[in-house]
């Protein structure tokens, strides 16, 4: 009956939503353009003197939502690749991570060939402390990280992106990380698809 009532409604609600005159109201949202966007992205951030590796590189990107042709809302997520390890007490210790979460960003001038944005993604993510031989510690963190890009437009569909990014990672659950660790810049580079 509870099924029934849901789809009967349902159907009512698209029903309606697809005879629905047009509204006055203070704001317009029918004038707001809307599409798909999807984009790939390459970070490199440079790690503190601890590792073996001067920097670390990640990989992901976004997909979401983009109104006007200006403003980003969507997902994001990032795994680190390649090896990074420390010594700690004569051990070798690895660590890896991913991270994902909200993704909202905003261009300015997007109609210029070359042009600023801003983005931020928060969220959550998670790392692993392993040792060489032996048992690992895996651990959640939120982060924050916002970026500065410039922008140039391809085509009226494909973006080239580049930029610095600045990533806060609250370490407090790990053993051997700590926030200096895994805080820090990135330079990136990328992809984003425009579907309009």
């Amino acid at each position: 009956m509870g099924r029934r009532f849901l789809v009967i409604c349902s159907f009512l609600v698209l029903v309606s939503a697809v005879k629905a005159e047009s509204i006055k109201s203070l704001i317009n949202i029918d004038s707001v353009s809307t599409g798909w966007f999807i984009g790939a992205k390459y970070r490199s951030f440079f790690n503190s003197s601890k590792f073996n590796s001067s920097n670390s590189n990640v990989v992901g990107g976004e997909v979401g939502v983009v109104l006007n042709r200006s403003f980003y809302i969507g997902v994001s997520g990032f795994a680190k690749t390649g090896s990074l390890r420390f010594d700690k007490n004569g051990e070798s210790i690895g660590v890896g991570y991913g991270y994902g979460g909200l993704y909202i960003g905003k261009s300015f001038m997007h109609n210029s060939i070359i042009h600023p944005s801003v983005s931020l993604c928060t969220g959550y993510g998670g790392a692993s402390e392993h040792y060489l031989f032996g048992a690992n510690h895996v651990a959640g963190f939120f982060f924050i990280e916002p970026t500065v890009n410039v922008e140039v437009n391809i085509s009226s569909k494909m973006m080239f992106i580049s930029g610095i990014t600045y990533r806060y990672a609250d370490t407090s659950n790990f053993y051997y990380l700590s926030s200096g660790d895994l805080n820090g810049f990135s330079v990136n580079a990328g992809i984003t698809f425009r579907i309009l």
